[in-house]
């Protein structure tokens, strides 16, 4: 399903202070560093988004204002209606959706300037309304420890697999991963086998009544960060295929240490 942008560029004023990352809608991405001085206008296509990593920013985007830093530090232009009717329908048949999920969470293009690489960060859109988030993760030393902490790298939640039996996806609770600036799942032995920011994502969403559909609208972004969210609502909504597709591709992908 082609996600391109399908109208003209907006201008959005950014000020910033702290560092940014641009990723756009054809899976480039840039990054921005900025202490002060003067606004970067930033032309936003449909489909891109803009994550402050760092510090913090001030994004003016037609009539809307937002304050961008953790955890609320994204903001996704959205697509146009017509890509998400086209989703819906395409996605009736489950074997064709499975091909939709795994173009719309591969593996990013190769970054420009000092972008954030391969290791995916763990999106979170607004809406986000179960009551965990579930993130499987490989690894084959145990124990296992999934920690969330905050922005001062104080922890909050902590998980523990104890066995390769017991190994399946761990639980992050909601109301601490708003809380939450970093996920981090090591060994013992101080193993990393993943480490990322925790960022929640604004934006304009389709009405999503269904588990499945809030799962599907997250196609939309065309990134693998999404992909736990989207596995999270697969999982609710009994959609068993769906949900097994992107496990396999979070497993072989969350996998390493982001900035």
């Amino acid at each position: 399903m082609a996600v391109g942008s399908l109208s003209l560029a907006t201008v959005a004023k950014v000020e910033l202070d702290g560092k940014l990352l641009l990723e756009r809608a054809d899976k480039t991405q840039q990054s921005y560093t900025r202490s002060g001085g003067g606004a970067l206008n930033l032309n936003l296509e449909p489909g891109d988004r803009a994550c402050v990593t760092q510090g913090k920013a001030r994004l003016t985007y037609g009539n809307r204002v937002l304050t961008l830093q953790a955890p609320k530090a994204c903001f996704e232009v959205a697509r146009p209606k017509n890509l998400w009717d086209k989703l819906v329908q395409t996605c009736q048949d489950v074997g064709i959706c499975q091909r939709e999920a795994e173009a719309a969470f591969a593996k990013p293009a190769k970054s420009r300037g000092d972008a954030a690489g391969a290791v995916p960060p763990l999106y979170v859109p607004e809406f986000f309304d179960l009551p965990t988030l579930r993130l499987p993760v490989a690894g084959e030393r145990y124990p296992k420890v999934l920690k969330l902490l905050d922005a001062q790298g104080k922890e909050i939640y902590r998980e523990e697999i104890a066995r390769k039996d017991l190994e399946g996806a761990y639980s992050l609770p909601a109301d601490k991963l708003r809380l939450a600036a970093r996920v981090q799942v090591k060994s013992t032995d101080n193993t990393v086998f993943y480490e990322a920011p925790v960022l929640w994502v604004q934006g304009e969403w389709p009405a999503l009544p269904t588990l499945r559909e809030r799962g599907l609208s997250l196609f939309l972004g065309q990134s693998l960060s999404y992909a736990p969210a989207a596995y999270s609502y697969f999982l609710a909504s009994g959609d068993v295929q769906l949900a097994q597709t992107l496990e396999r591709q979070i497993r072989e992908s969350f996998v390493g240490t982001a900035r």
